[in-house]
């Protein structure tokens, strides 16, 4: 009942700031088939959090739970006086019966993951510890960034924003940090069917040629497939493989396999990424491409809304509200996942050019309203990210050539399905385009009537498709030919690169794959063609979905009732280190700010750094190469390491009581991972620093007099 409670007031916070920034989302998704209506959550999420953020960030108002009732007030004030209160009661007589049906299917599928998360709520493994660690160290910051919990006396230089709406969250709602992480995850796997459904509507719906029961079988097909399902590889190696003749070894497939083949089966030096979104559900790290994923479908919502609209093109046009919301979001992409910033970026590029195009008189204008419109939207993301890029230090090393090449059939096996999609709608464009341009006179015929009279020839939902499939299928190359340079070896050169292209790909694919459902075999003359179009499409979509299955079996076990633990997810200490357990009940109930706290280094994705992550405050060295990688050099984290292990062992009083002031240790950890990690610990001397405030089974902790 408790977890119900939680789950039924998280929902009534989000409904909140979704129904507060409703009368502003109205304007940008008036043709959407449901009113735009669920998209209100995302915006109203991220206009307030980023506020509250921003504030705090330039040390105007402190992040509490005082500065977000009060964000949450103004942006209902600015509301108010803007005719929000007549626009929200015109919408409720319009689409009540939508609300109220996407309301239900939202708390549904809230509460479904929530119980899933239940099964397996412990924050540990992979990474956690990092993603969890973020979300405390902000809970107990007054100002942004917060003290990095693993290199103390620096603030954060990740992209943490993402967290920071976990933190945002936490505050308004009250409820406990680790239950609260895993309802944000389950927040973000209900927007991502939600959103997509709604958006993929939209798309089918705006053609004005297909049923409301097409419609929304195609928007179920790019939900399904954007929320659910996985690749080819499930099936070809759990189910095909097994069953070829002579093979009679038992099938045990193991589903993280399916996100890391290239480059393991068979083995190479080229070893590689390639997650989606279910995979990223399952294992439950709330990392910055996880986060972004409801904000990557509301701008590609808003880039559609603005694809449909009936704006005017003309050489004097800059801005809009639709682009400066583009922009808005850009900018929070950025603070979240990188990456996203770049490749959404780009597909507004596309979706500027394409209206701006196909809605001029000459090319030459549509070109230079595009080339205003990027302009301006790149300054506008720019200003509105400074507060983070004011007290952020770049790390990359810039771009260089891949080493190696996927062989064409290990590409297939990742991307078989989604390029069938992809390519049908293209190959369908490609025949409607041969023939439109086959009737054009000669007057119409040079390279630039060409290109604007076949763009104004397709209609507004093809138009965006193909954006959606081109953008995708870049993405999927690029990685074969250019990688983003950081700190991983030759032999990992190009993982992250693809990791995080590819991801966005499986989104755009899914998004476009409703609309390919449902047009390419409509486009059929013959009725036979038609139902052999149907079939395979129906094949592509039931293959991924074999994915679920096996990783929700392979991480969760079972999801009989009798296996749910709770949505607390820290209960994992009592199982492998009790003693910690009541430490960091302690520490979260009396230790206040962000004080340091001297515990064990160790190496990445190990469970070293737990104290810091389980309580948010700062000690001295938590994972060594996620430090490296956020300073873009191994010098300092080295240094660190060596002064950690000094102060646990060293018999030099003099020398560890100068560490302690270097690096103004208030509280020193001692459990059994420190025992483990320093097997020449010096408790005595570590003793005598101070008082001891903590004391149970076999965890102390020393308050640093003078500290």
């Amino acid at each position: 009942m408790a977890d119900l409670s939680r789950i039924f007031l998280w929902w009534l916070y989000i409904l909140l700031m979704g129904a507060v920034f409703l009368p502003f989302s109205t304007k940008l998704f008036r043709k959407f088939l449901d009113g735009g209506y669920i998209f209100s959550k995302p915006l109203g999420m991220a206009a307030a959090s980023y506020a509250v953020w921003a504030l705090s960030a330039m040390r105007i108002l402190p992040f509490n739970r005082y500065a977000i009732f009060l964000i949450l007030l103004a942006i209902a004030g600015v509301s108010a006086v803007s005719k929000g209160i007549s626009r929200w009661k015109a919408f409720w007589s319009e689409y009540k019966r939508i609300i109220i049906i996407e309301e239900i299917l939202f708390l549904l599928l809230l509460s479904f993951w929530s119980y899933v998360r239940g099964l397996q709520p412990d924050l540990i493994g992979l990474e956690k510890f990092m993603d969890f660690g973020f979300v405390n160290a902000m809970l107990r910051a007054d100002v942004m960034p917060a003290v990095d919990m693993w290199l103390s006396g620096r603030g954060i230089n990740y992209y943490y924003f993402g967290q920071f709406i976990c933190a945002f969250m936490i505050k308004l709602s009250g409820i406990e940090a680790s239950s609260a992480y895993n309802l944000m995850l389950s927040t973000i796997f209900a927007l991502a069917f939600m959103l997509s459904f709604s958006l993929a509507a939209a798309i089918l719906h705006n053609t004005g040629r297909f049923s409301l029961r097409k419609i929304l079988i195609g928007a179920a097909v790019s939900a399904c497939l954007l929320t659910f399902s996985g690749n080819l590889h499930t099936f070809i190696y759990a189910y095909a493989k097994p069953a070829l003749p002579g093979n009679t070894a038992t099938v045990s497939y193991f589903y993280p396999d399916s996100t890391r083949y290239i480059g393991y089966d068979p083995p190479t030096d080229d070893k590689t990424i390639h997650e989606f979104p279910f995979y990223s559900f399952v294992v439950a790290d709330l990392h910055g491409h996880v986060s972004d994923i409801p904000f990557v479908l509301t701008v590609l919502a808003i880039l559609y809304a603005y694809h449909i609209s009936q704006v005017t093109v003309k050489k004097t046009m800059v801005f809009n509200h639709a682009n400066f919301f583009v922009a808005f979001l850009l900018s929070i992409m950025y603070m979240t996942n990188a990456w996203d910033y770049p490749i959404y970026l780009t597909v507004a590029l596309a979706v500027y050019l394409f209206k701006n195009a196909s809605e001029s008189k000459t090319l030459k204008t549509g070109v230079s309203c595009t080339v205003k419109q990027f302009l301006a939207t790149i300054l506008t993301s720019q200003l509105l990210m400074m507060p983070f890029t004011f007290n952020f230090e770049n790390f990359t090393e810039g771009v260089g050539l891949a080493f190696y090449r996927t062989p064409l059939y290990q590409l297939l096996v990742l991307w078989g399905s989604q390029l069938f999609f992809a390519v049908s709608l293209i190959l369908l464009l490609v025949r409607l385009g041969i023939t439109y341009v086959g009737k054009l006179d000669k007057k119409q015929k040079n390279p630039a009537a060409i290109i604007t009279n076949l763009l104004k020839s397709y209609d507004a939902g093809s138009q965006y498709a193909f954006i959606l499939a081109a953008c995708a299928i870049g993405l999927v190359l690029m990685p074969e030919v250019i990688y983003v340079k950081d700190i991983y070896t030759k032999g990992y050169h190009r993982a992250n690169t693809m990791f995080k292209l590819t991801y966005q790909a499986f989104i755009m694919f899914s998004v476009m794959s409703g609309y390919a459902f449902t047009a390419v075999p409509c486009a059929a003359s013959k009725r036979w063609t038609r139902s052999l179009l149907q079939a395979a499409f129906l094949v592509m979509i039931i293959l991924p979905l074999l994915f679920p299955y096996w990783a929700v079996k392979g991480y969760y076990t079972s999801l009989s009732p009798s296996n749910y633990k709770g949505l607390y997810g820290l209960n994992y200490l009592n199982e492998k280190y009790p003693g910690d357990a009541e430490a960091v009940k302690w520490l979260n109930e009396y230790v206040k700010g962000q004080p340091v706290l001297l515990e064990a280094d160790g190496d990445s994705y190990s469970d070293y750094g737990r104290i810091s992550a389980a309580t948010g405050l700062p000690t001295v060295l938590g994972w060594y190469v996620h430090e490296w990688l956020w300073r873009g050099s191994f010098e300092e984290p080295e240094i660190r390491k060596a002064d950690v292990a000094r102060i646990y062992e060293s018999e030099d009083g003099t020398l560890t009581s100068n560490l302690i002031a270097k690096y103004n240790i208030r509280y020193i950890y001692i459990g059994d991972m420190e025992r483990l990690r320093f097997p020449k610990l010096q408790t005595a001397k570590l003793l005598s620093l101070g008082k001891t405030v903590y004391s149970a089974g076999p965890v102390q902790i020393i308050e640093i007099a003078g500290q």
